[in-house]
C-alpha cells in the first residue's frame, strides 16, 4: 500500500465516521483534516472538538512529526478553541504517513502528547514499511478522562496497513 493510498483510507474512515473532512493548507502544504465534535457527560458535560490532522511525509524524523503535531494543535485551537476552558476544548491527532520512519519518531509518538489549555494533541506515526501504527502508549495524566475515546478514535482513523 502506497502512502497515498493509505491516507485516502484514513479519509473513508473519517467519513463514515461522520467527520467532515477537507483538506486545508497547512504550512503550505495540502494536509487532510478531518473533523468531528463530541460531547459526553462522563466528561463533567464538556463537548470536545477534534482534529484528525494527516499527510504523508517521505521520511517520518521526530523534529519533523514534532513540529508537525505543534501545527495541528494551533490549527485546531484556531478553528475551534476560542471559549476553551468553559465546558469546551480541543484535540487534535497529528499523523504523519510515510515508507521511512526513523526510531526516534516512532519513540516521540509512543511517549509524548503535545498539552495545552483545554487542547491536546496526540502524535501519531504510521510506518507503511513494517505495517504499524504508533502512538502514545503509556498513561495518561493530565487529560486522562479522555484517553479512552482517544485511542478508540485513532483506532477509527488508523486501522493497521496491510501489505
Amino acid at each position: 500500500m502506497s502512502p497515498e493510498e493509505y491516507l485516502s483510507s484514513v479519509e473513508e474512515r473519517l467519513r463514515a465516521d461522520g467527520a467532515k473532512v477537507t483538506t486545508e493548507t497547512i504550512r503550505d502544504e495540502p494536509t487532510l483534516v478531518g473533523y468531528r465534535p463530541a460531547f459526553k457527560l462522563r466528561w463533567f458535560a464538556t463537548k470536545l472538538n477534534l482534529f484528525t490532522v494527516a499527510k504523508v511525509e517521505d521520511v517520518i524524523t521526530a523534529q519533523k512529526l514534532e513540529h508537525f503535531a505543534e501545527d495541528a494543535v494551533r490549527y485546531a485551537i484556531n478553528k475551534k478553541g476560542r471559549f476553551r476552558g468553559l465546558q469546551n476544548g480541543v484535540a487534535a491527532i497529528p499523523v504523519l504517513i510515510g515508507s521511512k520512519v526513523e526510531p526516534d519518531a516512532i519513540a516521540y509518538a509512543q511517549n509524548e502528547l503535545i498539552k495545552r489549555f483545554s487542547a491536546f494533541g496526540w502524535p501519531a506515526v504510521v510506518d507503511l514499511s513494517t505495517n504499524q501504527v504508533h502512538s502514545h502508549e503509556g498513561r495518561v495524566v493530565i487529560g486522562g478522562i479522555y484517553a479512552s475515546w482517544m485511542r478508540q478514535q485513532l483506532g477509527v482513523a488508523l486501522a493497521k496497513p496491510t501489505p
